[in-house]
């Protein structure tokens, strides 16, 4: 991983990820989400046909451990930037949604989390 620190404070590390290729060293895909090629992500399940699974989830975890505070007494601050580009290949209308959450390492997927319920 590359570190960068041209706007970062002593005490705010800044990470800057060169190339999707070190994606899989950088984080862990837990149950669905097997690859990261072509420089896609592929978090929605598909059938044996290709087809995307309705109601299916995927997600993606940093793979280290992130200290946000030192201490219950000093006020925490997070501050990071996500660039998404979504596309599909499919002519149907789909309806897709993702959301970004802090949450402990040991957080599992909620069942029936899939389709309208993010």
């Amino acid at each position: 991983m590359a570190t960068s620190n041209t706007n970062a404070s002593p005490n705010k590390p800044s990470f800057l990820i060169p190339l999707l290729a070190f994606v899989t060293m950088l984080f862990m895909f837990p149950n669905t989400v097997k690859s990261a090629h072509n420089n896609v992500i592929q978090l929605t399940k598909l059938d044996s046909n290709g087809n995307p699974v309705t109601g299916s989830v995927g997600r993606v975890l940093y793979s280290a451990p992130l200290r946000l505070w030192e201490s219950s007494t000093v006020v925490s601050t997070f501050e990071t930037t996500f660039t998404f580009q979504i596309s599909t290949p499919y002519t149907t209308p789909l309806a897709d949604g993702f959301a970004l959450f802090l949450a402990p390492y040991d957080t599992v997927i909620p069942p029936n989390s899939g389709g309208n319920l993010l």
